[in-house]
């Protein structure tokens, strides 16, 4: 996956981060990024837990479905965020965001803050997405 360029210091200089993971383990993630742009594409990869802390960021994440359960926390300021989840999966988010637009196409409303997908219940693979965020556009993408 990559981590985008952003500017270090005010100097006009950018850094590019390409990382690349090996397909066989099942990984836990902690990423931290401070304004930047992040696209991950780790849906190759069995995924047990995400971390990304991020400040005034775009990050793109796109997950897969080779795990058995999945958990991804999103914590973020002032952020665009999408991310995408496999339809073979069943999804829950749960949101606590202050003045953040959602979009959450193809779930319904569980309870207070807390969105699943009709498949949820009967899924073999499971998503458990946590997205804390002050001013940010929040959008889930079934592919």
């Amino acid at each position: 996956f990559k981590l985008g360029s952003h500017s270090v210091w005010g100097g006009g200089g950018k850094n590019n981060v390409e990382m690349s993971l090996n397909p066989a383990p099942a990984w836990t993630l902690d990423i931290e990024v401070g304004a930047s742009q992040l696209d991950a594409d780790l849906s190759p990869y069995a995924m047990d837990q995400v971390r990304v802390k991020t400040g005034v960021s775009d990050v793109r994440l796109k997950l897969g479905d080779r795990a058995e359960e999945s958990r991804v926390r999103i914590e973020a300021g002032v952020s665009s965020i999408v991310v995408k989840v496999p339809e073979s999966a069943g999804c829950e988010i749960s949101s606590e965001s202050g003045l953040s637009s959602k979009s959450f196409e193809g779930f319904s409303n569980a309870r207070g803050g807390t969105y699943r997908t009709a498949n949820f219940d009967s899924a073999g693979k499971k998503i458990f997405l946590s997205f804390h965020a002050g001013v940010s556009s929040l959008k889930v993408v079934r592919y």
